[in-house]
């Protein structure tokens, strides 16, 4: 039933032994690791001992914190649910370059923004390394699918987008010569606007004889009615 404790059933230490390979191989560069489920978490602080986390059980000021700490270079290693830690935190400042996935999430915009919390400006590394640990022949492997999938589609919206932005500015120059384009339709627009009441006056004055000697230095002799 569902109060009962769940049963669980220990298949292998693949993904755990992958995992402390990476570490060892980063010598103490910060990784921050994304877990999907509590039993990871579990798994993860029996493995590599009391790691800070920031997920279930963890407070905003328990969270500031940790942030503070790892901003600071303190943490080789940070323990994060994405729901948790996708938005709000800024864990930039340490530069830290390697994100790893233990279990994946299925939700695009989380794994997008859990990699932006250190992938953003303000980090000094020179590049950001997204590392993902799959099991041939498992769940793993759809969720990663999924994923790309979602990023995929989400890249052809946003060229979808710009496109048509563009198409509506003026496609075929530089976003410099559309700003100088467009300057230059508004002031025509502008002096259009000021020419065209004159040109309706002209067409709509009830104009008198005038004396051609008193417009003979005239370029144009006055209009007659």
């Amino acid at each position: 039933g569902v109060f009962e404790p769940r049963k669980v059933v220990h298949l292998h230490d693949a993904k755990i032994e992958a995992l402390q390979e990476l570490i060892e191989e980063l010598a103490g560069s910060p990784l921050l690791v994304g877990y999907e489920f509590n039993h990871d978490l579990d798994r993860l602080r029996a493995a590599l001992g009391d790691v800070p986390y920031i997920g279930s059980g963890v407070s905003g000021d328990q969270a500031a914190q940790i942030e503070k700490d790892w901003n600071a270079g303190k943490l080789p290693v940070l323990l994060a649910h994405p729901a948790s830690a996708g938005h709000g935190l800024n864990f930039q400042l340490g530069s830290a370059a390697h994100v790893c996935w233990f279990s994946c999430t299925w939700d695009f915009e989380l794994y997008d923004q859990f990699i932006k919390r250190i992938f953003r400006q303000g980090n000094k590394a020179l590049r950001i390394f997204n590392h993902l640990l799959l099991v041939e022949d498992s769940i793993d492997n759809k969720t990663r699918d999924a994923i790309q999938g979602k990023q995929l589609t989400q890249a052809n919206f946003y060229a979808a987008i710009n496109s048509e932005i563009y198409h509506n500015g003026k496609s075929d120059t530089s976003p410099d010569e559309d700003r100088e384009d467009d300057h230059m339709t508004r002031k025509l627009d502008r002096k259009s606007s000021r020419r065209k009441p004159k040109e309706e006056e002209v067409e709509d004055a009830d104009y008198e004889d005038v004396d051609e000697d008193e417009a003979e230095d005239e370029d144009e002799k006055p209009a007659r009615k």
